[in-house]
């Protein structure tokens, strides 16, 4: 049994291990917390912008097209594309601190 407890931690080396996963739980928690509100803010902007751009263009279109214009298309297909990139951005600490393990 004493060759099983040579391979096994001491007590300071398990308390400092404990401490280290502590605050890693803290900093991901705040990441955590963080990121959830970033997501549908960021993403909530971007669609803001998107409806005001698309209010414009319905002021310039027959009546007929609104909404559905190749201008609005294009719009959209934009918003859709920027959607992409604004959702890797809102979670960009978590993925910082997901790669910060490896």
């Amino acid at each position: 049994m004493a060759a099983v407890e040579s391979f096994l931690p001491s007590e300071p080396v398990l308390a400092g291990i404990r401490k280290n996963l502590d605050a890693y739980e803290l900093h991901r928690r705040q990441v955590a917390a963080q990121v959830r509100w970033r997501v549908p803010a960021f993403l909530g902007i971007l669609a803001a912008a998107t409806l005001a751009a698309a209010l414009v263009l319905n002021g310039g279109v027959a009546a007929s097209e609104r909404w559905l214009s190749e201008a609005h298309f294009l719009l959209y297909g934009g918003a859709a594309f920027a959607a992409v990139f604004v959702y890797r951005f809102a979670v960009k600490p978590a993925r910082a601190l997901q790669q910060s393990l490896r």
